[in-house]
């Protein structure tokens, strides 16, 4: 019993150094009726009115999702990682994060080299321009650390400029040996080996 006595004067004394004010919420059935289930919840006022933090990353995420503009510059790695799944879903393309680790290792990777705004831009234009050389249904947050990430980059700056014309397919040699004209079956001509005319 002291101890608690000791803990709440200190409490107090702590309190009053702050000028903090303890007030209980007002209206509250379940403050009174299931005070053993929960503890009573108080407000601490001194001119602060941050907004709720929640613990979950993903719902951290999707608050500065809403508010891209003002927090693009803002993104961490697990916030660049969820905006690549994030695309990828608004794209019509089912990624599923199997390996956490992976992908924001390769996120914590870009941002040696390119901005947090830079890496959105070139995801933003992995899924949303009309780009034909990487399939969107496989791609993975790998791309951008492989030899496409110039590529990309490049791309998505004349992307954001309404520059970007996406190039046309190239012919495989497969493709060119079919053309060719020998490969075609040759008819109505007959000769024989050795014949003069």
């Amino acid at each position: 019993m002291r101890d608690r006595q000791k803990s709440n004067d200190l409490l107090k004394a702590f309190r009053e150094s702050r000028q903090q004010i303890q007030k209980p919420v007002e209206n509250s059935v379940d403050n009174v009726n299931n005070s053993r289930r929960k503890p009573q919840s108080s407000t601490f006022t001194r001119g602060y009115s941050a907004r709720p933090k929640s613990s979950d990353p993903y719902s951290s995420f999707l608050d500065k999702y809403n508010r891209l503009a003002d927090t693009i510059d803002e993104f961490k790695t697990q916030d660049l990682m969820y905006f690549f799944r994030e695309k990828a879903k608004e794209s019509g393309v089912k990624y599923v994060i199997a390996n956490m680790k992976r992908d924001m290792g390769i996120f914590k990777k870009l941002q040696e080299n390119y901005t947090p705004r830079e890496i959105c831009l070139m995801i933003e234009f992995i899924f949303c321009s009309n780009q034909n050389y990487l399939d969107i249904s496989i791609t993975q947050p790998t791309v951008l650390s492989s030899s496409w990430c110039n590529t990309i980059y490049r791309d998505s700056i004349l992307w954001a400029n309404d520059e970007y014309e996406p190039v046309e397919k190239t012919v495989t040699k497969k493709e060119r040996i079919k053309k060719r004209e020998w490969q075609r079956e040759v008819t109505g001509e007959k000769t024989t080996i050795g014949e003069w005319e």
